[in-house]
């Protein structure tokens, strides 16, 4: 079985709405949270998210799920970061 594209993926498991991301070098997000489950898919650079005082440095092909309500902040790396979005289950 072929795995699927991570816009597939992610629509195949409810996602409503899927998107990419390109950010900016070393562009961040401060503390937020969402109003519902995210998930990230890593495409190009690095992004690191913080929760909960902890930090997880997504590389290419990575995925991180952000539960609804959590809150949360990420940093790009120097080459900024491209990836899928999925928000809404």
């Amino acid at each position: 079985m072929t795995p699927l594209n991570p816009i597939s993926q992610l629509k195949s498991e409810g996602y409503q709405k899927v998107y990419t991301w390109d950010a900016k070098p070393n562009e961040s997000d401060s503390n937020h949270t969402h109003p519902h489950d995210t998930a990230l898919i890593v495409l190009e650079g690095e992004i690191a998210i913080t929760i909960g005082g902890k930090s997880h440095l997504l590389k290419p092909g990575d995925r991180f799920n952000i539960p609804k309500e959590t809150l949360h902040s990420g940093f790009c790396g120097p080459d900024g970061c491209k990836y899928v979005v999925g928000e809404g289950k």
